[in-house]
């Protein structure tokens, strides 16, 4: 794990992700495409999370 390119990419792209479903909720007020961007934002986090436990 750590903070190696490819944790680094994903945790900004969660972070895009985060920020997109927070305009979405503002703006779009659809639900399935909050859910997508939340779903997208989720695996994100599950990619990391997979990643590190596999550097253990």
């Amino acid at each position: 794990g750590g903070a190696d390119a490819v944790n680094i990419l994903l945790a900004w792209g969660y972070v895009g992700l985060r920020v997109a479903h927070s305009f979405a909720q503002i703006v779009v007020r659809v639900v399935i495409v909050r859910f997508t961007i939340f779903v997208l934002a989720t695996s994100a986090l599950i990619a990391i999370a997979i990643r590190n436990v596999i550097a253990l």
